[in-house]
């Protein structure tokens, strides 16, 4: 973290502790529901100071079916295709994504490999947030903790209807979402 400059009093502010950078990294964190709604600024400024900005060209990849995951992205601009692929090679698309949007906190927090492969369709900015740092903001933040199960609810809701509208392809995807999100609930009362 860098410090620009100190206070009179000796202290620092958390606008002074920021580079620049990690200023306009924190906006962009601000703008997503998903960590601004349950976040304290001093954890968005902690957050803002591990991501690191990312570009995506259209049919480049995020994310790779199988790979195991050691980061998560949060879509700043443009749209991505999430993608299941079964065993016998035939795709599926999910769901597509856009500004606001998270991909990849699934696998990063079970330690599973990835569930799906996520696609740019368009250009795509991204910050990439290593899943070291969002396990430690986990740990302090149960709001956060919270927030991680709706959006798991939601998309398990997602996969489900892809399941029972576009055929049985992805109920084993389904079926993975459920077993990390019961880990998830144990952990919780633990």
């Amino acid at each position: 973290m860098s410090f620009d400059r100190t206070r009179d009093d000796g202290s620092r502010g958390r606008q002074d502790r920021l580079t620049p950078a990690a200023l306009e990294i924190r906006a962009d964190l601000q703008a997503v529901p998903f960590f601004s709604d349950v976040l304290q600024t001093p954890h968005l400024d902690e957050l803002a100071t591990v991501c690191e900005p990312r570009t995506f060209k259209p049919g480049s990849i995020l994310m790779r079916q199988g790979d195991i995951g050691n980061s998560m992205f949060c879509i700043t601009e443009g749209i991505v295709r999430v993608i299941y692929e079964t065993p016998r090679r035939q795709q599926s698309e999910i769901i597509r994504l856009h500004e606001g949007s998270v991909v990849g906190e699934m696998e990063v927090l079970s330690g599973q490999p990835r569930l799906a492969t996520v696609l740019a369709l368009t250009e795509v900015q991204a910050l990439e947030i290593p899943g070291a740092a969002l396990k430690a903001l986990l740990s302090r933040s149960p709001d956060l903790e919270e927030s991680l199960r709706a959006t798991l609810s939601r998309r398990h809701a997602i996969y489900s209807e892809a399941t029972t509208s576009k055929a049985p392809l992805l109920r084993w995807l389904v079926a993975r979402i459920k077993a990390f999100r019961e880990r998830l609930g144990r952990g919780a009362r633990s």
